[in-house]
């Protein structure tokens, strides 16, 4: 344990009264307590009562000074002038001489080492048990406190620690930490790593709690609040805060660690994984028993978002921690790991809950911006049996989205489905053995000669093959469009009332667009096509 000049001041201060002629510092690591000697190796805490210190020896010191030397301490450090000072002094009054407040300091650095081992034995008995962690926790800090998740809920809190505040006592609400800690200054602030004060001395109003963070590498994971309840924090009570937050935010890491690991296997999660990835043994009914013990039924509405974080390591490191943080986000929704990926499944009828009807695509927005990761969302379906399928729809839609638009992060199935269907049909055989050959004539006299046969054709056959509406968003005459028809029909031979043949030039000419899209390397398909315009609707009413 690395002991600190204010952490013994501050402890000193519970027998003693102790002031500090140079004002309350952060304090230094020291090694030892001894009786003030020149010469002595700097590191030790030096005690004196002696009121005639060379100037030389101030430089970089640490002094602990008691009766002539701590009644004439002003005196003594404004007569170094310009010269050294000491890194750290406090002044011990009454009458106690160096040699018995040597034992007393010497007995905290005894006291602080046993307290130190026995937080260790606490850690390693813990097993996500906190009370004994506590107690002995609670024997040096000072202040009652409560151990927070980073989504502000209370995980464990001290005996002492009161569920709600008395008369002339302000106490954090275990029961709804959020309500007291959950606005902007206190999400900044969870990026210290030094203890801190809330609210801020700078935000106006007194602080009201000595709070510490817990991280996971760089990576926030929860808090330590303090019941602060004075008119000003003393740097050694946040030395202690900050060692007791070391203990408890390793069994805090070692728990929810465990946790998420063993939710990750329970039978709802397990059903998903094994209906996702195609297990052979599941079946309506055992899906109807896992469902109802949630409360779930097989034709709630269930939607699929699919996360793909790009970095391995801090897949590896945070996938967990972001399943759970999806399922807190979403009361009624499974998160699962596989690969590079999380699969969060959402049942809707949260929508009834707590928010009436919620925009899963605008916090799933949110999430990718959260975590610097891109996803794709299936469409809503209504038999969980169906998961796989809608688990394709939203990898489907991820992958086939990046591959457009890299620059966006979201990205839904119900925008790539046209993408989906060239990607099937060319599975088996090149697009070159797909293609209608009048569409490909037309394409190549547009690449040739600039003829817009292809915007002529695809907006007929966007507005259904009605030549006014056509005419009038081509801004052509219509007797004008009739010729240029009858023109491509002379090219191509195409007969405009054979639906299934105008389907096979529409595939045709989105997968024309495609091939030259992939040969350029551009994600914008619109500007490789002569007056290319959204074919999904034309494809389904030709169908049709």
């Amino acid at each position: 344990m690395q002991i600190t000049s204010s952490l013994v001041y501050f402890l000193l201060e519970r027998k003693f009264t102790v002031s500090y002629p140079l004002g309350v510092r952060n304090g230094v690591p020291v090694t030892e307590p001894r009786v003030f000697q020149a010469g002595v190796e700097r590191g030790s805490l030096f005690i004196t009562g002696a009121a005639d210190i060379p100037r030389a020896a101030w430089d970089g010191g640490v002094f602990l000074l008691c009766g002539g030397a701590a009644t004439a301490a002003e005196t003594l450090l404004s007569g170094a002038g310009n010269g050294p000072l000491p890194a750290d002094v406090a002044c011990v009054a009454g009458d106690i001489s160096p040699e018995a407040l040597l034992a007393e300091v010497f007995s905290l650095f005894l006291a602080l080492q046993d307290w130190d081992n026995r937080l260790k034995d606490a850690v390693f008995e813990a097993s996500g048990e906190y009370t004994r962690l506590f107690r002995v926790a609670r024997e040096f800090f000072d202040l009652p406190f409560v151990l927070l998740d980073r989504n502000l809920f209370s995980i464990a809190w001290t005996d002492d620690h009161r569920l709600s505040g008395g008369a002339g006592r302000r106490s954090l609400p275990v029961e709804a930490p959020g309500e007291t800690l959950m606005d902007g200054e206190c999400c900044r602030i969870s990026e210290s790593i030094e203890p801190y004060l809330y609210p801020q001395a700078n935000e106006g109003g007194r602080a009201r709690f000595l709070c510490c963070n817990i991280f996971r590498g760089s990576h926030y994971e929860g808090r330590i609040a303090a019941d602060f309840d004075a008119g000003k924090n003393h740097p050694g009570r946040s030395r202690l805060l900050a060692h007791i937050c070391k203990y408890i935010g390793t069994v805090f890491i070692n728990t929810t660690d465990f946790m998420l690991a063993r939710r990750q296997s329970d039978p709802l999660h397990q059903l998903a994984r094994d209906l996702v990835f195609g297990t052979d043994g599941v079946t309506g009914r055992r899906a109807l028993a896992v469902l109802g013990e949630i409360g779930w039924q097989m034709d709630d509405t269930y939607l699929i978002a699919v996360f793909r974080i790009a970095d391995e390591i801090c897949f590896t490191q945070s996938s967990l921690y972001i399943c759970r943080h999806l399922e807190t986000d979403v009361l009624y929704s499974c998160a699962i790991t596989y690969a590079s990926h999380i699969i969060w499944l959402i049942n809707k009828k949260d929508a009834e809950g707590r928010n009436g009807k919620r925009d899963y695509g605008r916090l799933i927005t949110f999430i990718t911006r959260e975590f610097n990761c891109a996803a794709g969302i299936s469409n809503p379906f209504g038999n969980f049996l169906e998961l796989k399928s809608a688990y394709t729809e939203a990898s489907a839609a991820l992958r086939l989205g990046s591959r457009r638009d890299a620059r966006r992060a979201v990205y839904r199935f119900a925008d790539y489905v046209l993408d989906y269907i060239l990607e099937r049909i060319t599975s088996e055989l090149p697009a070159k053995h797909l293609l209608h050959p009048g569409a490909v004539m037309l394409w190549n006299l547009d690449k040739k000669d600039g003829t817009g046969f292809v915007s002529t054709l695809r907006c007929y056959m966007d507005f259904q093959f009605n030549m006014t509406q056509a005419a009038e968003k081509l801004g052509l005459h219509r007797t004008t469009l009739i010729r240029r028809l009858e023109r491509i029909g002379e090219i191509t031979g195409l007969d405009f009332r054979k639906p299934r043949e105008m389907l096979h030039v529409a595939l045709s000419l989105e997968l024309l667009a495609e091939s030259e899209t992939n040969e350029r390397g551009e994600t914008d398909r619109a500007s490789l096509s002569p007056g290319r315009r959204d074919a999904s609707h034309t494809i389904t009413a030709l169908s049709s």
